[in-house]
């Protein structure tokens, strides 16, 4: 049986669990499951609002280099930052094993809190899920 779901029900999933991994202390796969759902709202926000969580880090970054008087870097270079440590953790183009040391648990963060951002640009509320809604107001404090 085969059932038909809409690629925002399908990152409200990839989010929720990855909420519940998170809670787990299970960062690594919240970091990759986080990511897809805000990959996926990312672009529909983008579509639907004109902006999304990557572009206001963009924004956020150019600000801060601005008050710094740096040069602001590429919407690239934003991009290939913030996505590093989650596109490391699903490839391994150069073949060999690299360990990683990175903080997962602000990684996972990161990700989920961007992912609930782009699905408030679409809805224009919160997600209404029980367990994504207690993450945030946990954080939130």
């Amino acid at each position: 049986m085969t059932k038909s779901l809409s690629k925002i029900q399908i990152a409200t999933i990839q989010l929720r669990t990855a909420v519940q991994l998170y809670n787990k202390q299970n960062y690594i796969s919240a970091v990759t499951l986080a990511g897809a759902a805000e990959e996926i709202l990312g672009q529909v926000a983008k579509t639907k609002s004109g902006t999304n969580a990557l572009l206001a880090d963009k924004v956020w970054i150019d600000q801060l280099a601005d008050y710094l008087n740096k040069p602001r870097p590429t919407f690239g270079k934003v991009a290939s930052t913030r996505n590093k440590i989650k596109n490391e953790l699903k490839h391994n183009d150069s073949g060999q094993d690299a360990e990683l040391d990175h903080d997962f648990q602000l990684e996972a963060e990161t990700f989920i809190l961007g992912a609930i951002r782009n699905y408030e640009l679409i809805a224009g509320h919160m997600p209404k899920d029980r367990i994504v809604k207690a993450f945030w107001d946990w954080i939130s404090m």
